[in-house]
């Protein structure tokens, strides 16, 4: 089960996709002024709700161009202790960065950015745009975040460890930096298989980190994710 003050939300309920990767984005984003969030491709509004609990006093603007995942993510928007904080936007987030300006303290982005030749693309387009850049690169991703990314914002991302180049050279190619990368071990035994990054404006002392999720035993987990997550889960067992 997943928390949110009082607002419990089960996993097993299709009103709500609860994927590690998110937890682990929505956790670790963080900004020390953090006045506007912007949440792009919200889904059904995980990520939204994250920074909604974690400040209480931002105002969040959410967007996603799936319709029926925006109607679910009203419907949780609605439901929750934080509907006064969060604005859903069901449309393209190039259509809806037009004419802004750089204004979001803080940006967060689970993106489902694999290349089209790395996986075999689903037939069903929702799970294409699920799990694929079919309708927008990470490159296109980049362009938006630095047109609406505030002089001293931070743009906090999860990607593949696959696409660890291509993110470079994007985000070189945008005048943007790296200021942090955290290199994400599914189990002690394993490689890294996603890296989290924090991106900003401005240049700064690159942080390097590593996170593990699980204890060589399943749905055990460390105390490392246990420490970063504890304030969204109910039930989470730890070694």
């Amino acid at each position: 089960m997943f928390r949110f003050k009082q607002f419990t939300i089960l996993q097993e309920k299709a009103a709500f996709k609860v994927g590690t990767d998110s937890i682990i984005l929505g956790a670790s984003a963080n900004h020390p002024q953090n006045g506007r969030i912007l949440d792009i491709g919200t889904g059904t509004g995980l990520l939204a709700l994250m920074m909604a609990q974690k400040y209480p006093e931002a105002s969040i603007d959410a967007v996603e161009n799936d319709s029926n995942s925006a109607k679910q993510a009203k419907k949780n928007f609605d439901s929750s202790p934080f509907a006064h904080q969060i604005t859903l936007f069901d449309e393209d987030i190039n259509n809806f960065v037009q004419g802004k300006k750089p204004v979001y303290d803080l940006i967060v982005c689970n993106p489902p950015f694999f290349n089209q030749e790395e996986g075999t693309l689903s037939p069903h387009k929702n799970k294409q745009k699920a799990r694929h850049s079919v309708s927008l690169s990470f490159e296109q991703l980049i362009n938006v975040v630095s047109k609406v990314l505030a002089e001293n914002g931070r743009f906090f991302t999860i990607m593949p460890i696959s696409q660890h180049e291509l993110i470079k050279k994007s985000i070189q190619k945008a005048s943007l930096f790296i200021t942090g990368t955290t290199f994400i071990n599914p189990k002690p035994s394993k490689p890294p298989h996603r890296l989290l990054f924090q991106i900003e404006r401005q240049p700064a002392q690159h942080q390097i980190n590593h996170l593990t999720i699980e204890t060589e035993k399943r749905h055990r987990y460390t105390r490392a994710y246990f420490d970063l997550t504890k304030s969204y889960y109910l039930d989470l067992k730890h070694e």
